[in-house]
């Protein structure tokens, strides 16, 4: 069965980090890792993942609502 490709969104490098162990023992993948929105909405794009896992605060001039919204009506990526 193939494992689910996950966009982790965070700003915080230790809260990445623990995203991204959770992630893998749990046993999905991690597709990228983004800290602002602007790279979230591209990375999308150019990765397909198959879910987003977004913080709501980012640095970058794009917030988590906008970046997950721009997302979801270009690439219809889910993001929680």
């Amino acid at each position: 069965m193939t494992k689910l490709r996950v966009l982790v969104v965070e700003d915080n490098p230790v809260v990445t980090e623990m995203i991204r162990r959770l992630l893998e023992k749990s046993d999905y993948l991690t597709a990228g890792q983004a800290a602002t929105g602007e790279v979230a909405v591209e990375m999308a794009g150019r990765l397909k993942p198959d879910l987003g896992r977004m913080d709501v605060q980012l640095a970058g001039q794009m917030g988590g609502g906008e970046a997950t919204g721009l997302i979801w009506s270009q690439f219809h990526i889910p993001i929680v």
